[in-house]
């Protein structure tokens, strides 16, 4: 009985979920697209006397219970008419700022991710490059890819970029050394009833 109320106690205190605080910055860079300039958080391009204007608004913090599904924060289009823009070849970057837990002795830990835009403007997605998935104290960010861009006219002209995040499994210091003290119990035990 003793046994498996130790083993029990090991198993609790190694399976726990973690609350932790996040937060994204981003930016969306011309990367030689035809007409384009940078405007503050993002982008405008004209062609053929229509122009689009392509935003990045960040999360600017948001705490959650790992495991979850997040919102990394959105981009923010805007046309001046129904003409398509080309938007091919875009470079979108999403950084990552975790804030708690901690990471190293109180610094928060960061990551970025980086993906192309395919399409025009009334149909455009992000393709994620590979890896997708960021590490930043115990937790994986993963970002969904691709990501649809929606149309001006469609849903404000708002595409948030959503995601997850999970514990990474990599266990923390007490925890390693309740299992460690647990197993060792465990064999004394053993020992003893032999």
């Amino acid at each position: 009985m003793k046994t498996l109320l130790l083993i029990a106690a090991v198993a609790a205190a190694t399976a726990t979920a973690g609350t932790i605080t996040y937060s994204t910055t981003g930016s969306i860079a011309c990367n030689g697209v035809l007409g384009c300039s940078t405007i503050a958080n993002g982008v405008s391009i004209t062609q053929s006397g229509a122009t689009v204007t392509l935003v990045f608004d960040p999360n600017t913090g948001t705490t959650i219970t790992s495991p979850s599904n997040i919102n990394y924060g959105a981009i923010n289009s805007n046309a001046t008419s129904s003409t398509a823009v080309s938007l091919t070849g875009l470079l979108v970057t999403l950084n990552v700022f975790q804030t708690v837990p901690n990471v190293n002795n109180g610094a928060f830990g960061s990551g970025s991710v980086s993906g192309t835009l395919t399409g025009t403007s009334s149909s455009a997605s992000i393709a994620w490059q590979t890896p997708t998935t960021i590490l930043i104290g115990g937790e994986n960010y993963t970002v969904n890819t691709p990501t649809t861009i929606v149309a001006p006219t469609s849903n404000a002209g708002v595409t948030t970029i959503q995601g997850s995040v999970a514990d990474a499994g990599v266990p923390e210091p007490t925890t390693i050394l309740l299992m460690g003290a647990g197993l060792g119990a465990f064999g004394l035990l053993r020992r003893r009833a032999v």
